[in-house]
């Protein structure tokens, strides 16, 4: 293909029509489970202090005087950090009119970008046993030594005996049976099963790496277990693959039903934008190329560890 006169007008159409693909990708993509385990919240500071996460307010009979609800000893402070996203075009894709290529890179960035907090959720949950994932109470997420003032010791970490269909499902109940009987700093249930419509039967969401998918897709959807008898979790749950997860046999419970979430997405920007250098000719005339950036200021963190259980096996 002969080569294109390039001028300022041509390469600010061009522009403009990449920024909109740009814009037009980032809109249209809805990752849905930045809603479903998240707490969003859009701040207008550097950090946010989380100080209620143990302490739930409850109504109480009126006797004598009010009593107030104290928040907890706990200041969970998120602050945030810079990201960014850079995306590289050389004068040659202009020159020679390469422009579909740059429209496929510019709409995958676009939709990548709106991916992006996802993303840090999922590698939140990978890491979420590690000695440096501490969430409010100064313990790690996924832990065994949890306690705060009368609520005794409690662990949202707990061994399972295997894989098998009929081991997910006894590893299941105990992980929701422990879910259900984590406390607060009072020492009363956190968590009270008392719907607000439709079935008494609360529904869980299992996160797992794709090695566990159709094991856990079998014991959603089967009726029977092998020959041990009636399957109690049919139709009790979804399934969110992460890909991120390294260790193949381990597996995570979840309760979002709350509207705290086990998991918390701050921002005060989103890189919801592209943009372009202002003389952007002259840059790829002299240099070759040229880049396209966005960039967003926003952070994931630890939240609430009460929703959530990881089971591990060796």
């Amino acid at each position: 293909m002969p080569a294109l006169p390039i001028t300022n007008e041509h390469v600010d159409a061009v522009n403009t029509g990449l920024t909109v693909l740009y814009q037009d990708s980032y809109a249209e993509y809805e990752p849905v489970e930045l809603e479903q385990f998240a707490t969003n919240a859009e701040i207008s500071t550097l950090k946010e202090v989380y100080d209620w996460l143990g302490s739930p307010d409850r109504v109480r009979e009126w006797k004598g005087n009010r009593e107030k609800t104290s928040l907890n000893q706990f200041d969970w402070t998120v602050t945030n950090l810079p990201y960014e996203l850079t995306i590289s075009m050389a004068w040659r894709d202009y020159k020679y009119d390469r422009l579909n290529q740059l429209r496929d890179r510019i709409a995958d960035g676009g939709r990548n970008a709106k991916a992006f907090p996802a993303i840090l959720l999922r590698e939140l949950e990978r890491d979420g046993a590690a000695a440096t994932s501490l969430c409010y109470d100064g313990k790690v997420f996924f832990a065994t030594d949890h306690e705060e003032k009368a609520s005794g010791a409690q662990s949202n970490l707990l061994t399972g005996t295997g894989t098998s269909l009929s081991q997910l499902e006894t590893d299941l109940t105990a992980a929701v049976v422990a879910m259900r009987r984590f406390k607060d700093d009072k020492g009363n249930p956190f968590w009270q099963s008392i719907p607000s419509s439709g079935s008494l039967k609360k529904k869980y969401t299992i996160s797992c790496p794709p090695e566990l998918e159709i094991p856990f897709e079998k014991l959603a959807g089967g009726l029977t277990i092998s020959a041990d008898g009636d399957n109690i979790w049919t139709g009790r749950f979804d399934i969110r693959v992460n890909e991120e997860l390294t260790d193949t046999n381990d597996w995570h419970l979840y309760d979002l039903t709350h509207r705290v979430k086990p998991y918390v997405f701050q921002w005060v920007m989103l890189p919801s934008g592209m943009i372009f250098p202002a003389d952007m000719l002259y840059e790829l005339q002299h240099d070759g190329e040229v880049d396209a950036i966005s960039t967003g200021e926003c952070a994931a963190s630890y939240l609430q560890w009460r929703c959530a259980v990881k089971t591990t096996n060796t």
